[in-house]
């Protein structure tokens, strides 16, 4: 309950519920009433206010109280005094519930507000179902004025009541989408109609928070609608809404031969289309429609065409609620939803035939009920829940009118009064009936000569020819503006009638609801109740005793009428006998009255305590036991119940009165726990949502993957005798900073020294936290981490992998981070609600924007301490790490720990701080290391003495200068002369040989493998290489896949290869061919080191990560081969042998735990691997040189776009057991680009192998493939489209982007325009691209990727490609141009600006020359040569319009 006033109060509030009737009982569930404020700008209906864009401010405050449960029957008025004395008040009508039940069963059928005086369905079915008035899209609610749609005050509907109190079933049944509002009424409480995916949740779970909402889900959910029920992004929360109604033991259906043949005695959930069900006559008469749809409700993008109607569902329904609740009823609603929805769209015919359905479905239903024996006890219910002003006023001549010429004469095919006749619509079985028998409430000829003139009173502009639409149902008209909706007539509709001028605003693309009666029809139990009869008996039971649940409640009040009945007779005892001021004498006498009828008021006292007696025990009986466990609780009801007696004797009014008084505070106890459970659940359920946002897979890999400390290593860190070692090398005091500094302490060292071996050491070391628990005593300590990596992904080397990992640690240990989700929106309230629609890619800017947020709040109790790797491995620009780091050590209680190489940047940011470096003080961990690793192998495979071996340890050390990296590397060589049987001399000339330095290790590494072999390492050093330019880990597996045996079983998907003796004995021999080849500066991933991978799969167990072994190994390997990596050659080779192993891994992906089941795939990570794949496939067609490499790179890239599509087909086949194209499967096709279920509005990507090589960028394959032929314009045009939005989709990820990924995709565009195509023809922008490209041609569509390309990949391509990249931009420019592209098109693309406190929104509306030119100046002259080609080409100079 909710009471509101238009002024905030200046003066405390007082309120009050009081009876406007004789007796009343309330009971306040929850906490008290709370105050809450809210400022709108409202235009209300003033149009002058909205054309000038000045809205008055309203200041609106409200008093809310929660669970307001109103015992007994009356009229309630509920006053709220602010202001000095102002009053606002609301009133409530309670009617009471027959003490016997007089009807089992139920049946609703609907044949198609307080803020309005006109309805939508949404407020006329909650005024249906529950008896109250609600605004226009509410559902269930009493609408409020917060922003939030679930928050407004809540009611009952009869399917929440029906159930309560009987344990009946409930069927929903209805031919519009299952979310639509009247069936959601019944079970939905939101403010927002629109909430289609919550709907359906409550549907399945009920609301929480309410105690009257025990609900177990309906027994029938019949409908379309399966957008909400398959997952994805228009599911709640991306679920699988199917599963989980089988979950909850529903059957599922999905057809009417499955709805005809399931079983009557489990639930049942059945959606048979994606949307709206298709309409009668497209079922049954024009069955053409039904096809081209793509409807299918198992989202695969079929058409669905086994359709049952409302008949079919109905009795199904009937059947099914009877089978299951025969003996307790039930209550079943039937909409035919499509009569409305086609008097919107002006379709008479099959808003008629559906209400024609209607008809029929009542009447076989009372068959039905009959049938079962159930017709008796059945309240059969038929109405409307409003109209749309329709009427009929004649007949057409449509012959007629389609011969006419003009508008004005086309009108005088239209009959009225006797020229009307009659219309032709043959019924079956008359003598002009031509047509097969149908069912006897349709006609048999659905296009006469002679129709009816017929109209809707509210309407848009459009033509009417008043004959049936043959090819689906109708669009009257279309909008034509991008900015605002301006409707105007649908040139394609109605092509042979006249226009009609609309009567309503040119915003409204259809008719509207009108203020007409609808009548109501009723049969069977109560049916009186629907005429002027029941309007009287409704108005005699105000009266009557409270809403009862139960025969216990039954049996209470019958007693307590009793009771009330004895008091009311004791007390009109007492007033006869009450002084006044008559005088002495009636004073005498009214004494001896006393004396005479003393024994009679006994008497009925005694009666009176007796009765009241029985009836506390009714009442103790009632209350929850958990509310009487405490013997202080049933002395003071045994003391309260006491005082009633006594007040009776008093003089109080009612008995009843006084009971309703004291149940308020009885009633109050039941909730306090109630709530708080419920609100720890949703706190619970948020933080988790944004947990998991947070969350990335590789968040803790690389921690997890840098080598432990060797024993007894780095336990000199929290060292508190330090001086020693301080005087000859100085340094910080770590235990000391723990245990009391602020701000930051700096870890340097040179590279390898163990700077990321120290600081996971510190990490996971148990002396940590304690020692800071003594820095900030008494409060809540949490303490953070995060290992930069340059090799790994995009995440672990980048700010957003950071922000990400702080705030995932903190969001997991602090649940108030989540309330302050969405402050960045202005006012708009905070909250899961706010931030869910942040997702799922956060940015750097929000991302710090929240955590600055975090920190600029975090209560006083709470302190950070935060560890961070490798910022020498941040990729990015420094200065915003350290903006990061500054933002955390300034936030008092906080303070963090970082490591790096000691370049300039850290150099002078930290120059203050304490600080230590790693190769000063980790002399002893050499030493240990040393005496650990190296002696046992020396003593165990050497003879030589202990003297000699203590003076070769002791220069080992030396020589290691505190690089651990050196010092491991030099290890494994001794040891390896050590198994030779080197002998101390080979030793000695083994160590004294090595460099110093770890790039000279690295160039000794090198000269020390066999020469044979320089080919084969420079290879897989360049795969490696490949692999971390497309932000890529080097997969064991990829690698191993690309090899030629396993390629051949990876080509023929030979899955039963991989788990044999001989793919694992491959996977060995490669392995040691590729140590023998790369030598130190690789590391594989030990699979030994899972104490279970013997056990495991070979797939699994060889699923293991190739990496350098250090950065600096990465930068030697890069620059030594600088040269050679530029060659095209290597640059083909290198890619194709990624795409040959991302091939092989997707062929393996159901040997893995990637494939769960089809319902799920492909999932995230088949994606991705098919997205990485296309990249390295379309990148060996990057090409800039000679001829030769190109027409090997054709060869390469037309065999490997072949085995990758026979591969897609092979795995679509083996999981799903369908023999159709891959790509032709519409919902595999959107998952497996990103899509997730769009709409039929959201196009496909590409509908064969030659318009997805296209969006792949493929370019070589679609050239190979045109060579031969030219295009047809409209398949150009196709291809174009393909092309331009695979560029879109690829910049979903920019960071797995290439220079040269750039290249192959501007060249496949290249390619297509060099045939005959409109590039002015509007372009559709991918639903989940990079940006929202709307409404602009294929040549605006092109400049704006143009400009994302150059502002992502030019400054970083290498001096070929970027010679090629400006090559093609300018020939592409110029083709343009050629074909007819204009140079003042209008550009339309919309995004966010990020600043700060809020969040800019903006749309660009410009010419190519004023978008692209400020983006492409890192290209050089490029720029300006594209801006005078422009200038020639007629382009005239503007400038950008931005919006917020």
């Amino acid at each position: 309950m909710r009471l509101r006033t238009s002024e905030y109060p200046n003066q405390p509030w007082s309120d009050g519920i009081s009876p406007g009737m004789k007796v009343i009982s309330i009971a306040l569930f929850g906490k008290p009433a709370s105050v809450v404020l809210h400022t709108l700008k409202l235009y209300e209906t003033d149009f002058f206010a909205r054309d000038a864009d000045t809205p008055s401010l309203v200041n609106v405050a409200a008093k809310i109280y929660r669970r307001v449960a109103l015992y007994q029957p009356g009229e309630y008025t509920a006053t709220l005094t602010y202001n000095n004395g102002q009053k606002t008040s609301a009133s409530w009508l309670v009617r009471d519930l027959a003490t016997a039940r007089k009807t089992k069963n139920i049946i609703l059928f609907i044949g198609h507000s307080i803020d309005s005086f006109i309805t939508d369905s949404a407020n006329s079915a909650t005024a249906l179902y529950t008896g109250h008035k609600s605004t226009v899209n509410a559902l269930g609610v009493y609408r409020d004025s917060s922003p939030s749609p679930f928050d407004d005050p809540k009611f009952e509907t009869i399917a929440e009541i029906f159930y309560r109190l009987t344990r009946g079933g409930v069927g929903i049944v209805s031919t519009a989408f299952i979310a639509d509002a009247t069936p959601a009424a019944l079970t939905a409480h939101t403010a927002d109609r629109g909430q289609y995916p919550h709907v359906v949740d409550t549907f399945l779970n009920g609301i929480t928070n309410y105690t009257w909402t025990n609900w177990t889900g309906p027994d029938v959910l019949f409908g379309g609608g399966s957008e909400q029920f398959v997952p994805g992004r228009t599911s709640y929360r991306g679920q699988d809404y199917y599963k989980l109604f089988q979950d909850k033991g529903y059957n599922v259906v999905l057809n009417n031969t499955a709805l005809s043949t399931t079983s009557n005695n489990a639930k049942t959930v059945g959606i048979f289309s994606r949307s709206n069900m298709p309409v009668w006559l497209d079922r049954n008469v024009y069955k053409q429609n039904l096809l081209g749809r793509k409807n299918s409700p198992d989202g695969s993008g079929g058409n669905a065409t086994d359709l049952p109607g409302l008949k079919e569902m109905t009795l199904k329904a009937i059947d099914i609620l009877t089978a299951r609740h025969n003996k307790e009823g039930f209550f079943l609603m039937s909409e035919a939803a499509s009569i409305d929805k086609q008097m919107h769209t002006l379709d008479y015919d099959r808003a008629l035939a559906d209400l024609l359905e209607l008809d029929a479905t009542v009447k076989a239903s009372i068959a039905k009920l009959t049938q079962l024996g159930n017709l008796k006890e059945t309240l059969v219910l038929v109405t409307a829940d409003h109209g749309h002003g329709f009427d009929v006023a004649g007949s057409v001549d449509t012959e007629y009118l389609n011969a006419q010429k003009t508008d004005r004469e086309k009108r005088d095919a239209i009959g009225t009064y006797a020229e009307a006749g009659l219309s032709q619509y043959v019924m079956p079985g008359s003598p002009n009936d031509t047509s097969n028998p149908q069912d006897g409430a349709f006609p048999a000829n659905w296009d006469p000569r002679y129709t009816l003139f017929s109209a809707v009173g509210a309407n848009p502009d459009h033509r009417e020819n008043y004959q049936v639409h043959k090819s689906g149902p109708r669009l009257p008209a279309v909008n034509t503006s991008v900015e605002e909706d301006n409707y105007i007539v649908n040139y394609k509709d109605a092509v042979t009638g006249f226009l009609l001028n609309g009567s309503l605003p040119v915003s409204n693309a259809q008719g509207v609801h009108s203020l007409q009666d609808v009548p109501v029809f009723a049969q069977g139990p109560c049916q009186e109740m629907f005429g002027a009869d029941g309007c009287k008996w409704l108005n005699t039971t105000i009266h009557q005793a409270s809403t009862l649940h139960s025969p216990d409640d039954l049996e209470i009040l019958k007693q307590s009428k009793k009771c009330s009945k004895l008091a009311e007779g004791l007390i009109s005892e007492l007033n006869k006998l009450r002084l006044d001021d008559r005088g002495l004498f009636q004073a005498a006498i009214r004494s001896v009255r006393t004396m005479r009828r003393k024994n009679s008021l006994e008497e009925k006292r005694d009666l009176l305590e007796k009765c009241q007696s029985v009836l506390d025990t009714r009442i103790l009986m009632r209350l929850d036991a958990r509310s009487l466990k405490q013997t202080h609780d049933i002395y003071e009801l045994d003391r309260r119940v006491q005082d009633l007696v006594s007040a009776v004797e008093q003089g109080s009014n009612t008995f009843a009165e006084l009971m309703t008084r004291e149940s308020q505070g009885i009633k109050a106890h039941f909730d306090k726990k109630f709530d708080s459970h419920v609100q720890s659940t949703e706190e619970r359920l948020a933080r988790d949502q944004l947990c998991e946002s947070f969350f990335f897979p590789e968040i803790m890999s690389r921690q997890e993957e840098v080598p432990e400390a060797f024993k007894g290593t780095c336990h000199w860190i929290f060292d508190t005798s330090a001086d020693q070692r301080s005087r000859s090398r100085p340094w910080s005091n770590f235990r000391n900073w723990l245990e009391n500094d602020e701000g930051v302490y700096w870890i340097s060292g040179k590279p390898g020294s163990g700077k990321s071996t120290l600081m996971k050491y510190i990490v996971d070391a148990d002396l940590t936290p304690q020692l800071l628990s003594n820095w900030k005593k008494d409060t809540d300590l949490l303490v953070v981490s995060f290992f930069f990596w340059e090799a790994g992904t995009a995440q672990q080397k980048s700010c957003t992998g950071l922000l990400r990992s702080l705030l995932f640690r903190i969001a997991t240990h602090w649940p108030e981070l989540v309330d302050l989700m969405g402050a960045q929106h202005g006012n708009r309230k905070g909250g899961v609600e706010a931030w869910k629609n942040l997702l799922p890619a956060w940015t750097d800017e929000r991302l710090l924007f929240i955590l600055t947020k975090f920190l600029d709040q975090k209560p006083t109790s709470v302190s950070l301490c935060a560890f961070v790797d490798g910022l020498d491995e941040f990729v990015g620009e420094e200065e915003v790490l350290l903006n990061v780091i500054r933002l955390f050590i300034n936030t008092p209680q906080c303070k963090m720990c970082v490591s790096s190489r000691p370049e300039q940047a850290f150099r002078h940011e930290f120059k203050s701080c304490p600080q230590l470096r790693v190769q000063d003080l980790n002399h002893e961990d050499i030493e240990r290391t040393v005496a650990g690793k190296l002696f046992p192998s020396l003593t165990k495979y050497t003879r030589i003495d202990s003297r000699e071996l203590d003076d070769l340890n002791n220069t080992l050390i030396w020589k290691a200068q505190g690089v651990f990296l050196w010092l491991d590397l030099m290890i494994r060589d001794l040891i390896t002369g050590a198994r030779n049987r080197d002998t101390a001399t080979m030793l000695w000339s083994r160590l004294e040989r090595a460099p110093e330095t770890i790039n000279g290790m690295y160039t000794h590494i090198l000269s020390s493998l066999d020469p044979l072999y320089e080919k084969e390492s420079f290879k897989y050093f360049s795969v490696l290489l490949a692999a971390e330019e497309f932000n890529l880990r080097s997969n064991f597996l990829r690698l191993v896949c690309a090899e030629d045996e396993p390629w051949e079983h990876v080509v023929n998907f030979d899955l039963d290869y991989f788990g044999t003796a001989k793919f694992d004995s491959a996977c060995r021999d490669f392995e040691t061919r590729l140590i023998a080849c790369c030598g130190s500066l690789i590391d594989i991933q030990d699979h030994l080191s899972d104490e279970g991978a013997e056990k495991k799969s070979n797939v699994k167990r060889h699923h293991r990560n190739v990496n350098f072994v250090h950065k600096t190994a990465l930068e030697y390997v890069r620059e030594k081969y600088k040269e050679n990596l530029l060659d095209p050659h290597s640059h083909v080779e290198a890619n194709t042998h990624l795409a040959r192993g991302g091939i092989g891994l997707l062929v393996m992906s159901p040997l893995t735990s990637f494939i769960d089941n089809s319902d799920k795939w492909p999932d995230r990570n088949f994606r991705d691997g098919i997205r990485n794949t296309m990249s390295m496939i379309s990148v060996t067609g990057s090409h800039y040189s000679t001829a030769d490499v190109d027409k090997s790179s054709v060869v390469v890239q037309l065999d490997l776009t072949n085995r990758a599509f026979d591969s897609l087909q092979n795995l679509y086949t083996f999981v799903y057991h369908l023999e159709q194209d891959w790509y032709s499967d519409s919902r595999f096709l959107r998952r497996l680009v990103y899509l997730g279920n769009a709409d039929d509005k959201s196009w496909l990507p590409f509908n064969d192998h030659l318009s997805g090589a296209a969006f792949f960028g493929c370019n070589h394959y679609i050239q190979s493939q045109l060579s031969s032929h030219s295009l047809a314009e409209n398949q150009a045009e196709n291809l174009l489209q393909s092309a331009l939005a695979g560029i879109e989709y690829f910049l979903i990820d920019p960071m797995r982007v290439t220079s040269h990924c750039a290249l192959a995709k501007l060249l496949t565009v290249q390619i297509v325009v060099q045939h005959k195509l409109n590039v002015e023809k509007l372009y559709f922008a991918t639903p989940r691209g990079y940006m929202k490209i709307e409404h602009s041609t294929f040549w605006g569509a092109f400049f704006i990727l143009l400009m994302l390309y150059s502002h992502f990949y030019s400054e970083s391509a290498s001096e070929p490609v970027e010679e090629a990249l400006k090559s093609c931009i300018t020939e592409l420019v110029e083709t343009f141009l050629s074909l007819g592209a204009n140079p003042n098109s209008r550009i339309v693309y919309s995004g966010v600006i990020f600043g700060g406190t809020n969040d800019y929104q903006f749309i660009l509306a410009e010419s190519p020359i004023a978008v692209i030119g400020p983006s492409i100046q890192g290209l050089g002259q490029l720029g300006s040569q594209l801006k005078a080609r422009l200038l020639s080409a007629g382009a005239i100079v503007t400038q950008i319009y931005q919006s917020d």
